[in-house]
């Protein structure tokens, strides 16, 4: 890791949970987000999204996705300074 980054992992937790009268019915869905540091400049976001029903996501009732996060303003400013090269 570059020591120039000084990012931490960080984790976010979120959830909904509603309560459908007509049908009397519950639906709920719940998210884990983990968000990776690589190096300056670059993240690895992880997350896991679960619901009760699957009126609430296009998938299963369990999905992940995995992506790569780009900050083009810390790139500019490292390659400005003359570090990224």
């Amino acid at each position: 890791m570059n020591t120039l980054d000084q990012s931490k992992t960080t984790i976010s937790v979120s959830g909904r949970f509603s309560r459908l009268e007509e049908a009397d019915d519950e639906i709920g869905i719940a998210q884990i987000k983990v968000n990776i540091p690589v190096t300056a400049g670059l993240r690895l976001p992880i997350s896991v999204t679960y619901a009760t029903r699957t009126e609430l996501i296009d998938e299963e009732e369990i999905r992940g996705n995995v992506g790569l996060t780009v900050d083009f303003d810390i790139l500019q400013a490292l390659s400005q300074t003359g570090i990224l090269k």
